[in-house]
C-alpha cells in the first residue's frame, strides 16, 4: 500500500478509524444492534470515500512530483495540462507555464551556445589570417641575403597586417558590446545633414583618390532622436561599403527625408551590386559575398545594422549586380510603430 507509506495519511485513517469504531459502539449501545450496524455501515462508506479521494489526490501529486523530477534533468517538452478546476489543476497548469518557459530558455540557450562556438570560430579564422601574414613576412625578414627594397617590402606588409589586425578587433569589441547589451544609447537631438557629413569625414581622402562623385540631397532642418556617436559608427559602415564598392569615377548618393512615421536615410551607388544569392545573407557578420574585398572582415555591415536596430530602426538594400546598390535606413518616432512591424514580420 504506496498510499500508507504517507505519516499524514496513517494518522488520519487511523483517527477515522477510531471515530467509526466509537460511534458505532455508542450507537449499538443507546439505540441496539439495528442503529449500530447502520453507523458501521454509514461510517466505512465515509472512509472509503475519503480513501479513494485521497488516493487521487496524492496520486495526482506523485505525477506533479515525477515531472518536477524530469524538469530538474532537463526534461521539459511534457505535456502535463488540466482544464479541471481546483487548486490542484491550478498548480498543475501553473508548473506547466514554468515547464514551457524553460523549455524555451533551453532553446535559446542551445541557440547562444552554437551562436557563440561559431563566432569564436569565426573570429579565430579572421584573425588568424592576417597573423599568418606576419609570421611569413618576419620569417623572409629574418633571412640575412634580402636587399633594402625586399624588407622595406616586407615591412610594409606587416604595418598592413598590423593594421588591418588593429581594426578587427576594434569592430570585434564594439559588436560584442552591441550583443551583450551592455550599451546605454545616448538619447540626442541629431541633424541628419551634420551627422553624415561627420559620417564622410574618414572616407573623403578615399573618396578623392577614387575620383568618386559624391552627392548629397536633402533639408538641412530634418533631425531625429538617438545616439550621434553610434549613428555615425552606422552610417560610415554602410557608407564605407559603397565607397569600396564603386568603381573609379562612380557615383554615390546619400539622400534623407522625413514624415510623421520615420526618418530616412537612403545611401546609393552605381557601384558592382550584390548578387542575388548573397542578398539574404548580406548583414551576417563574418559573411563575404562574390564580390567582396580581400581585406573586408564582413562586419561592418552586421554592426550597423545592430545599431539601427537598437535606435528603433530598420535597415534594408536593394541591389543588382553589376548595376548598383541602395541602403535606406528608417529611424522610427515612435517604439510601437516598431513592435508592429516585428510583430508584423513574425507573422509574414
Amino acid at each position: 500500500m504506496k498510499l500508507l507509506r504517507n505519516k499524514e495519511i496513517r494518522w488520519l485513517l487511523f483517527a477515522l478509524v477510531f471515530s467509526v469504531v466509537i460511534i458505532s459502539v455508542f450507537s449499538f449501545i443507546a439505540y441496539g444492534l439495528v442503529s449500530g450496524i447502520i453507523s458501521i455501515f454509514t461510517a466505512l462508506v465515509f472512509t472509503a470515500i475519503f480513501i479513494l479521494f485521497t488516493y487521487k489526490r496524492h496520486k495526482n501529486i506523485g505525477e506533479l512530483t515525477d515531472y518536477l523530477q524530469q524538469m530538474s534533468n532537463g526534461i521539459y517538452d511534457l505535456q502535463f495540462r488540466d482544464n479541471e478546476e481546483g487548486e490542484l489543476s491550478i498548480l498543475k497548469n501553473e508548473i506547466y507555464k514554468v515547464s514551457v518557459t524553460l523549455l524555451e530558455l533551453a532553446e535559446m540557450m542551445k541557440k547562444d551556445r552554437q551562436a557563440l562556438a561559431d563566432a569564436l570560430s569565426d573570429i579565430s579564422h579572421q584573425i588568424k589570417t592576417p597573423l599568418t601574414g606576419m609570421q611569413v613576412a618576419i620569417e623572409l625578414l629574418c633571412d640575412g641575403n634580402l636587399t633594402i627594397a625586399k624588407q622595406d617590402e616586407f615591412l610594409k606588409a606587416i604595418r598592413t597586417q598590423l593594421k588591418h589586425t588593429e581594426g578587427l578587433i576594434t569592430a570585434l569589441l564594439k559588436l560584442s558590446k552591441l550583443d551583450a547589451k551592455t550599451i546605454a544609447f545616448k538619447q540626442q537631438r541629431i541633424n541628419v545633414k551634420e551627422l553624415i557629413h561627420k559620417a564622410i569625414q574618414p572616407l573623403l581622402i578615399i573618396i578623392e583618390l577614387k575620383q568618386q562623385h559624391l552627392t548629397l540631397t536633402g533639408d538641412d532642418g530634418i533631425v531625429f532622436i538617438g545616439d550621434e556617436f553610434w549613428s555615425m559608427e552606422a552610417l560610415t559602415n554602410i557608407i564605407k561599403n559603397s565607397v569600396e564598392h564603386t568603381s573609379v569615377g562612380g557615383h554615390i548618393q546619400i539622400e534623407w527625408q522625413e514624415n510623421p512615421i520615420y526618418t530616412e536615410i537612403k545611401v546609393s551607388d552605381d557601384g558592382e551590386g550584390i548578387a542575388k544569392e548573397d542578398l539574404p545573407y548580406i548583414f551576417q557578420r563574418f559573411y563575404k559575398g562574390k564580390n567582396s574585398k580581400p581585406e573586408s572582415s564582413g562586419i561592418g555591415l552586421a554592426m550597423a545594422q545592430s545599431i539601427i536596430n537598437e535606435q528603433s530602426g530598420r535597415i534594408s538594400l536593394l541591389s543588382q549586380d553589376g548595376i548598383g546598390t541602395s541602403f535606406t535606413i528608417k529611424l522610427y518616432k515612435s517604439d510601437k510603430i516598431v513592435r508592429q512591424l516585428v510583430t508584423e514580420s513574425s507573422l509574414s
